[in-house]
């Protein structure tokens, strides 16, 4: 085989895609004209998103805060030392370990519910 016998098929010259730069440019006009056009609305006073004028805000209630303040008192009352009747001190118990007296806790008493605090002051828009 020689190389005058072998045929290609002739290269077509490239196409180029003229489209892209059009519609990059017209997408880019498109965005800023409209940006403009919303800046221009938004510097005289119409924003589009709240309308003419400001909104009112509707008004929440204020919390009531209520400081509570809980206090615990303890009392331990101790048991005095029971007297023997021997004639002389109570022999420690064997082993020599000694055992402290065994303390009964107070009764648990619930205190009085706290009074109702005074109601908030009454703010009003002017103050």
């Amino acid at each position: 085989m020689s190389p005058a016998n072998t045929t290609t098929p002739p290269k077509r010259p490239r196409r180029r895609n003229r489209t892209i730069l059009p519609v990059a440019a017209a997408t880019m006009v498109a965005f800023l004209g409209m940006t403009g056009f919303l800046g221009a609305q938004m510097a005289e006073g119409k924003d589009p998103l709240i309308g003419s004028g400001k909104q009112a805000t509707a008004q929440t209630q204020p919390k009531t805060v209520r400081k509570v303040i809980i206090t615990r008192k303890v009392i331990i009352k101790q048991q005095a030392p029971a007297v023997s009747s021997g004639a002389g001190a109570a022999a420690p118990a064997s082993g020599g370990s000694y055992s402290a007296p065994v303390q009964q806790s107070a009764p648990v008493q619930s205190a009085p519910a706290p009074a109702p605090s005074a109601p908030a002051p009454v703010q009003s828009g002017s103050s």
